[in-house]
């Protein structure tokens, strides 16, 4: 008689839910440019912003999270210049230099990986914001576009590019 009980109560239940979705809110999701607030998603089903506030917390992340992206690419290059600093002119030497240009600065392995690590860590956050864009929400995309322009003028007042050449950085 329990289990017969347990197993009503079991049914009960499962035919009022929804795919697992407890909130009376579903996402609004679109392969097509959308200007969606209130149920949208972003990367999965946990960030839901199904309130105005929620989404516009999620704006204000994607804005600070372009911005950092900017910063690690600062941080990229205060540790170049920081190898370059610490090289006194010293360029790779041996077998390495068929690979590499004459004038390539000499890196050891530590600070090799580091420059590995900076790397991901770039190459990732900006991968994850690509994928939040690709939500297609308009909103979105211009605030990441916002958020990459304030970045880039926080954090872009060191940048030589501008004079036309870089400092070849080798490894090992």
């Amino acid at each position: 008689m329990e289990l017969q009980n347990a197993l009503d109560f079991s049914a009960q239940k499962m035919s009022g839910m929804d795919m697992g979705n407890s909130s009376p809110h579903s996402c609004k999701m679109s392969m097509l440019w959308n200007w969606y607030t209130i149920d949208s998603c972003f990367l999965s089903n946990s960030w839901h912003a199904y309130t105005a506030n929620k989404f516009a917390g999620s704006i204000i992340g994607v804005i600070f999270f372009a911005i950092a992206i900017e910063a690690c690419r600062r941080v990229q290059r205060m540790f170049d210049a920081y190898i370059a600093q610490q090289s006194n002119g010293k360029t790779l030497q041996g077998p390495l230099r068929l690979f590499f240009p004459g004038n390539t600065l000499h890196v050891n392995v530590r600070q090799q990986l580091t420059r590995a690590f900076l790397q991901t860590c770039y190459y990732g956050a900006a991968t994850i914001l690509m994928l939040i864009v690709m939500s297609f929400n308009g909103y979105v995309i211009l605030f990441a576009f916002f958020g990459a322009w304030i970045g880039y003028l926080l954090f872009s007042w060191d940048d030589n590019s501008f004079n036309g050449h870089s400092t070849g950085i080798g490894c090992c």
